[in-house]
């Protein structure tokens, strides 16, 4: 990957003050913009800022909410992480957990927000990173991010796709209980998946903004149909208040009382992880410096309410335990659905729904669609590859989000100071939080769910990311630091309110 890309919308690459000239050699003409050359233009209307450039936004004010639901995709997050929830104490540990995630995540879109405010481009992580540090490592430190933040969505990617592949079996089970699904039936079917999603890529790409706002609104209506479904059937009886929001058992994981809590966050920071995602969006809207931080805020608390509807309305039908333990392949909603339903035929359709709501990523690459499948190869050898895939993912975004921001509240946040949506020692306290949440999910997530572990079991999130990152830094001395020199100038921001910006290395 390249991550000297031009991240510019079509429109501007056309600029004809560009530095290429039109037979492709080297013009003698000099950038209109520049990172040391960032002009403001007043507060514009909001349907007017990037009229100046000849730009019109894309997205409506709804749309760019509506994507949250889209994004977060509930059902299929909670539904993916409801083994490990189990694990990790049970109910009690899911509820508030899932509410104790969303908190903490709240304090990294707030620093997130603050900082896509100042600096509204779809780089996202690594072009704020280059924009905040010192200029003696912001180079290397906007490489490193944008390494972490490329393995994080292949590996969030890579876990959407397995994580439905396991969903299917889980659907199959329904019918056949006693059919035990080959790994590589799994394997097969994750692979089908993508190429699905590539085959979206090659021929109907001009809809993925159309299946995105069709998503958003269909996940609404899963979450709806799924929970009315199951409460208002109930076929076994339903679950006590004190059941669902004070039972906690710790016994599972082996880990004692303290700890096994801890595990029980997976499938919030699942669903809340991407929030950072929105920022691609900014090239897209009408007033990014308002809208994108706006819409990090309120996601938040939009997952946390839609997160607990379907989890209330899992834990109140929610079968025996040891018999969600014990699933075949190690996926209890469909068990969950069958019992809560009465009907396996039931517990289909209600499934079905929550595998259409996962985010799977139509506008998916070759490369990066080869090198995923690859990696998937890991389930072959390890039951536990699926949560590897996801704290891979996990670990790789909260590093990807935390370098900004600790880079930013290292420099006693001068460079936020002036952003439109400055949240001032509010701020502060949330960058505080932010890091030191960020550097316990390190931890968290690489170590396994349960103990004691062998090969099989064992957790190779820490392995998968140590990989990774040693190739990025060897490739980094070898190469890369010869090339990069930083993101690219973004010349739609000149139509902003924006202070200036730091110069790239090779001007």
């Amino acid at each position: 990957m390249s991550l000297q890309e031009d991240i510019r919308p079509a429109s501007l690459r056309s600029d004809p003050d560009d530095v290429t000239g039109s037979d492709g050699g080297h013009s003698n003409k000099k950038p209109t913009t520049s990172l040391t050359r960032i002009e403001a233009v007043g507060d514009a209307q909001p349907d007017n800022e990037f009229s100046v450039m000849g730009y019109t936004p894309q997205l409506k004010r709804l749309t760019i909410q509506t994507m949250l639901l889209s994004l977060f995709a509930v059902p299929f997050g909670i539904s993916s992480g409801f083994y490990t929830a189990m694990i990790g104490g049970g109910p009690a540990s899911l509820v508030w957990g899932f509410i104790l995630v969303g908190c903490l995540q709240e304090c990294v879109a707030v620093s997130l927000g603050e900082i896509c405010s100042r600096f509204p481009t779809s780089g996202g992580p690594y072009y704020w990173s280059y924009a905040l540090a010192p200029p003696s490592i912001r180079t290397m430190l906007s490489y490193v991010t944008g390494w972490l933040y490329m393995l994080a969505i292949w590996m969030l990617d890579l876990g959407t796709h397995y994580g439905t592949a396991i969903l299917i079996v889980g659907a199959i089970n329904i019918y056949y209980p006693d059919w035990t699904a080959p790994v590589w039936v799994t394997l097969v079917i994750c692979y089908g998946l993508y190429v699905l999603s590539t085959l979206m890529t090659w021929k109907g790409h001009r809809w993925v903004p159309m299946l995105d706002t069709v998503n958003a609104v269909f996940t609404g209506i899963c979450l709806v149909a799924i929970v009315a479904s199951i409460l208002g059937i109930a076929a076994e009886g339903r679950r006590s208040a004190s059941f669902v929001f004070t039972h906690y058992d710790w016994s599972y994981s082996g880990w004692g009382r303290g700890f096994t809590f801890c595990i029980g966050l997976l499938p919030g920071c699942f669903v809340m992880c991407g929030i950072g995602f929105i920022s691609s969006m900014s090239e897209e809207v009408a007033v990014p410096t308002k809208q994108i931080p706006r819409a990090m805020v309120i996601g938040i608390p939009v997952a946390i309410l839609s997160g607990l509807v379907f989890i209330l309305g899992c834990l109140f039908t929610l079968p025996d335990i040891d018999k969600l333990l014990n699933a075949p392949g190690g996926s209890p909603m469909p068990v969950i659905l069958a019992t809560a339903t009465g009907s396996k035929a039931g517990g289909v359709a209600l499934l079905s729904l929550i595998i259409s709501n996962a985010a799977i990523a139509w506008n998916a690459l070759i490369v990066s669609t080869i090198i995923q499948m690859l990696i998937a190869l890991i389930g072959l050898g390890s039951s536990s590859a699926f949560n590897a895939f996801l704290n891979v993912g996990i670990i790789g975004v909260d590093l990807a989000y935390g370098m900004p921001i600790a880079i930013s509240l290292c420099s006693g946040r001068k460079l936020v100071k002036d952003a439109p949506w400055y949240t001032g020692f509010l701020g502060k306290v949330c960058n505080i939080i932010s890091v030191l949440w960020i550097s316990f999910s390190l931890v968290l997530f690489s170590m396994p769910i349960a103990i004691p572990v062998d090969a099989v079991s064992a957790n190779y999130a820490p392995l998968v990311l140590v990989f990774f990152m040693g190739f990025s830094a060897l490739w980094y001395i070898i190469q890369a630091r010869k090339v990069y020199k930083g993101p690219p100038p973004v010349d739609f921001l000149v139509s902003l309110d924006i202070p200036e910006l730091p110069e790239r290395d090779d001007q």
